[in-house]
């Protein structure tokens, strides 16, 4: 499967995600964690399809003043290879290549879920290094997810 991706507005890329509402996105780009992004990177299908949904927070989260990468989704059926590619290792590693493009040296991460980790642990080694992880609430969101 062919994917592209589009680099825009927080508020634009959310707007595919908003209906249905889950818990999980609520977590990831409700509140504070949403208001602190300012672009979404989002990755289509072939077919114009909006799978995943990636947010950068320039200034971190609560103004800790260290970029971040706040969420990352994708919908469940486009997770875990189901389409025949990975779309979360896509969607990450051009999330963080977008973050470099901008000048971010570093970029933290809060991992919240086994699936996340594995999905840091797919991308470059060039591009890993650029994370600065989080990892004490791995697991947090697995539960979630699964409901999603």
């Amino acid at each position: 499967m062919e994917l592209s991706f589009t680099t825009v507005p927080m508020h634009e890329g959310y707007e595919p995600f908003r209906n249905p509402p889950s818990l999980t996105k609520v977590m990831l780009f409700g509140g504070a964690r949403g208001s602190c992004c300012d672009e979404a990177v989002v990755v289509w299908s072939a077919t114009g399809e909006a799978l995943g949904l990636a947010s950068i927070a320039p200034e971190g989260e609560e103004g800790s003043g260290v970029p971040t990468i706040v969420g990352v989704y994708v919908l469940p059926k486009a997770r875990k290879g189901r389409l025949g590619v990975n779309v979360g290792t896509a969607l990450l590693r051009q999330t963080v290549q977008r973050c470099v493009e901008r000048g971010f040296t570093q970029i933290h991460m809060d991992v919240l879920s086994t699936g996340m980790l594995h999905t840091v642990q797919g991308l470059p080694p060039e591009l890993q290094e650029k994370l600065v992880l989080n990892t004490e609430s791995v697991g947090a969101m697995d539960a979630s997810a699964d409901l999603d």
